[in-house]
């Protein structure tokens, strides 16, 4: 069933946007699959990742990084559900000195997420925390400042992209 929807995911990402905008330079986007961790997502194709995966809790995250600033950065972390009550909290505790400017509830062509935006002394934090029926996943952009609001539009694609690998997985239905 995976690799049934990975073909179909891959087949679809061929025909799609193309890239990423970034102010007004359009990025190639490549397609992360990972089944181990349970998502596929589209990303800059020249940003290298960094895949670290804890077996012993079936959890696991990967880490991509601008490679002109890697201060700017995105995460996409992956945990059983079980293992996961309080994750966005536990998210803003090893970010010292947050302070959050905007706490919502978001539909993503994903599913239900909760969306927070905050700041550090060093960065500008984009999250999301959506659950599956047997994961939790937590996306996680952040920049320094003043570069934020020209990777906005990339975010937003980025996260839009975002498709939960699970047999029988369809997101809730939005209004």
């Amino acid at each position: 069933m995976v690799l049934l929807l990975s073909c179909l995911l891959l087949a679809g990402c061929s025909t799609g946007k193309g890239g990423v905008q970034t102010g007004s330079v359009q990025q190639k986007v490549g397609m992360h699959i990972d089944a181990l961790l349970g998502f596929a997502i589209e990303y800059p194709l020249d940003w290298p990742k960094e895949r670290l995966l804890d077996r012993a809790d079936d959890r696991g995250r990967v880490i991509w990084r601008d490679p002109g600033n890697e201060q700017i950065t995105f995460l996409v972390g992956s945990a059983p559900r079980k293992v996961l009550p309080g994750e966005l909290e536990r998210a803003i505790d090893r970010l010292p000195g947050f302070e959050a400017t905007l706490r919502e509830g978001v539909a993503l062509p994903a599913g239900q997420a909760e969306h927070l935006i905050g700041y550090t002394s060093s960065a500008v934090h984009n999250l999301w925390l959506l659950y599956s029926a047997t994961h939790s996943f937590l996306i996680h952009f952040q920049s320094p400042p003043e570069l934020f609001d020209q990777w906005l539009s990339s975010q937003d694609d980025i996260i839009e992209s975002l498709v939960i690998l699970e047999p029988d997985y369809a997101p809730p239905a939005t209004d």
